[in-house]
């Protein structure tokens, strides 16, 4: 079990990815292109979503409250999708919460753009924690 300055250590780096988060979206994706440290699923589904599910707008996701994902709060994630033609398009993100919804994992509407086009509900992703 984590001490009160174990808590108090990680409340304040989940504080700074969040600010991250909502610097300007190739600000953050600079930032945090880095190795993954392990993979979560090679084929979750991933879609998007607007202010009215949830105000955040940078580069944040929320995973699926009822599917087994939520452990993933507070971690950031990249997401990669890989095309029929075999080229791969990532985004990395901040899993900020959880929410109701179809999909493993929902990212904002900008998120999303980087990896496919909205008209796609969703698309599947492999999914990999960043350090």
């Amino acid at each position: 079990m984590a001490t009160d300055s174990e808590m108090e250590i990680l409340a304040a780096q989940n504080d700074l990815t969040l600010m991250k988060s909502r610097r300007a979206f190739p600000v953050s994706q600079a930032a945090w292109d880095k190795a993954a440290i392990a993979q979560v699923s090679p084929g979750l589904q991933v879609g998007w979503h607007d202010g009215g599910l949830h105000p955040e707008t940078g580069a944040i996701a929320l995973v699926n409250q009822a599917g087994p994902h939520t452990d993933l709060i507070g971690e950031l994630i990249r997401v990669t999708r890989t095309a029929l033609d075999g080229s791969e398009r990532s985004v990395v993100v901040y899993v900020y919460d959880s929410a109701a919804g179809d999909v493993d994992v929902s990212l904002t509407r900008r998120a999303f753009l980087a990896i496919g086009l909205l008209a796609n509900e969703y698309v599947v992703g492999r999914v990999e924690i960043v350090a």
